[in-house]
């Protein structure tokens, strides 16, 4: 992962700090074998119509839309830049920053 540190935006008071930065994953490598458990994963989706109580149209579109999405990924290639937002909230404690919570989030596309 890359961390823009430069852009950063970072604020605290008292004990409480606030960060939020962009950041990028490379892809490394293609999803050939992983292509099986997403396969897997959708078919999961789709057996639990009745467990989760949600319509069948419901768990057909998150299916899909899943199924897609990793299909794009794999489209994209090694060396594909994924842009994404990270925030954080940290807490001193004991002479040190710990992380209180992490949120991120990808760009919808």
């Amino acid at each position: 992962m890359i961390f823009d540190v430069e852009g950063a935006k970072i604020s605290n008071h008292e004990n409480t700090a606030w960060i939020s930065t962009t950041v990028k994953i490379i892809q490394t490598s293609h999803h050939d074998k992983a292509m099986i458990e997403y396969a897997k994963m959708m078919r999961s989706m789709l057996e639990g119509v009745n467990e989760e109580g949600k319509k069948a149209n419901e768990m057909i579109m998150e299916a899909t839309h899943y199924g897609i999405r990793r299909l794009r990924e794999r489209s994209l290639g090694i060396g594909y830049p994924w842009a994404f937002t990270f925030t954080a909230v940290l807490i001193f404690d004991n002479k040190e920053w710990k992380f209180h919570t992490i949120h991120w989030s990808m760009p919808v596309d």
